[in-house]
């Protein structure tokens, strides 16, 4: 897992990542990372609870991210090798936990 405090790009998200990025359209801080089966239960550790705007899936596995920690309440899918660069609506900075499956076939 990387966190940058600088800001942030679409490029910053390499192949194979899974990238949430603090602003729209792949912009302010970036959390990013690089292993299936992934599980963070609490974004806060990383100061990034409620503060997704986009995000990027470059990775070939199925992700989710969570309104509430500990993988509880709403959850949106992110599917493998898709994105979100656009405001997210009533789902923007809702984010609070967040996993990466091992295939691509966990959101449907």
């Amino acid at each position: 897992m990387e966190v940058s405090l600088g800001v942030a790009a679409y490029s910053d998200c390499p192949n194979n990542y899974v990238c949430l990025f603090e602003d729209p359209s792949w912009g302010g801080r970036i959390v990013r990372w690089y292993v299936a089966n992934t599980a963070i239960s609490d974004l806060g550790i990383y100061t990034f609870n409620d503060r997704m705007s986009s995000w990027v899936n470059n990775s070939p596995y199925d992700a989710r991210w969570f309104y509430n920690g500990s993988y509880g309440g709403t959850t949106r899918c992110m599917n493998a090798e898709s994105g979100s660069a656009a405001s997210l609506g009533g789902d923007d900075n809702e984010a609070s936990s967040f996993r990466i499956y091992t295939d691509a076939v966990a959101c449907t």
